[in-house]
């Protein structure tokens, strides 16, 4: 089997023919274009942004800017937004149990 090529790879509106086009255009290694490409953070590349993008997370109508804003605001750990959001019970994270506790 031969290596996977990889073409009309798509950054911020901008279509290049090659890996290697883009990371000429966007002057960042061939390497790191795969990476981007690999964890679906090609909106990233060459601006120089690392680490997990911040998401803004809506719970009971309200839009936070990030989980960090949304904990601090209900009361819960940043862990407990991102759980309830992946079980999709966002809009019972920081409601009280029946025993008084916090709810995910």
């Amino acid at each position: 089997m031969g290596k996977r090529k990889h073409t009309d790879i798509t950054v911020r509106g901008t279509t290049y023919a090659t890996v290697q086009d883009a990371a000429r255009d966007l002057g960042v290694s061939v390497n790191r274009v795969l990476q981007a490409l690999k964890r679906g953070e090609l909106h990233k590349v060459g601006l120089g942004q690392r680490g997990k993008d911040r998401m803004p997370i809506s719970i009971r109508g309200r839009v936070y800017k990030n989980a960090d804003t949304a904990a601090k605001a209900l009361g819960v750990t940043r862990a407990a937004i991102y759980m309830a959001v992946c079980k999709g019970r966002a809009d019972r994270v920081g409601r009280p149990k029946r025993g008084g506790s916090r709810s995910i």
